[in-house]
């Protein structure tokens, strides 16, 4: 013999009528929503760092390829600054503060450049716990001077 939904409510209903299950579907469903909204936040942050690591390698080495293609130090310093600054403002406000070194040392035919590159990326609008506000990446790359190349 099936029971009738009216007998099981009648079976888990108290004095006055009303279920021990009654919000139960709303609590089950708030504390979903928290964990969707938490697990949302950590993909967007791993999504943002995971970017903002690849756009900073890509900006120090086409930085220290740029400076080595110049024919004198401060040309070299010049194109590799403003190289990492274009790469790094292609994904727009990337970082809160960056910091750019060129290292040419060694610039001379057959030596080397060296560009190391800072960015500090905001994570505070993602507003998730234990996630800190800030996070930065560093990168660094060094690229071969031409031997035939004039110098001076």
């Amino acid at each position: 013999m099936a029971t009738q939904p009216a007998q099981l409510r009648a079976h888990h209903a108290g004095k006055d009528g009303s279920s021990s299950e009654d919000g139960s579907a709303a609590a089950e469903m708030a504390v979903l929503m928290l964990v969707f909204v938490v697990l949302l936040g950590a993909v967007l942050a791993v999504g943002r760092a995971g970017s903002a690591g690849h756009v900073v390698q890509s900006a120090a080495q086409a930085a220290a390829r740029a400076a080595t293609l110049t024919r004198t130090v401060s040309a070299a310093r010049g194109q590799a600054t403003a190289l990492a600054d274009q790469t790094l403002n292609q994904r727009g406000k990337l970082c809160a503060s960056r910091q750019v070194q060129v290292d040419l040392a060694n610039f001379r035919p057959g030596g080397t450049v060296r560009v190391r590159i800072s960015c500090t990326i905001q994570l505070a609008d993602l507003s998730l716990p234990g996630v800190p506000g800030t996070a930065t990446f560093q990168a660094s790359s060094v690229s071969g001077v031409d031997v035939f190349r004039t110098v001076g």
